[in-house]
């Protein structure tokens, strides 16, 4: 998570913990280009493989491992900053292929700290 950011609790609908799914969406101070770079950057270091990205006015990247997908969506905020939504899912295999164990891994834990109450 970049630092900086604020999870948009409106926006965000996360289930489960150890890996966990959904959707979650992020605020931030940095603009789009900044965050395109920080996801693309980053997340190879967690093990995840570029699958394709787009940068755009509203900017696309997907990433992907053994079994779960991550689909980044970045726009630019309407004040300043940019709006990151991070969709992860598990990932669809053929019905005749089966997880390979040894290729899974964990999605990092996310720090969060409590959010102010508006």
């Amino acid at each position: 998570m970049p630092s900086g950011a604020s999870i948009n609790v409106d926006k965000t609908l996360v289930f489960g913990s150890d890996p966990w799914f959904g959707q979650l969406t992020l605020d931030t101070r940095r603009g789009p280009n900044a965050m395109f770079d920080f996801y693309r950057d980053n997340l190879a270091k967690y093990q995840w493989q570029e699958v394709t990205s787009v940068r755009a006015p509203t900017s696309i990247l997907t990433f992907a491992q053994a079994n779960r997908v991550v689909a980044i969506s970045i726009r630019k905020a309407t004040l300043l900053g940019a709006e990151v939504t991070i969709t992860v899912s598990p990932r669809s295999m053929p019905s005749d292929a089966k997880p390979n164990k040894d290729e899974y891994v964990p999605a990092p834990k996310i720090q969060s700290a409590p959010l102010p109450r508006s």
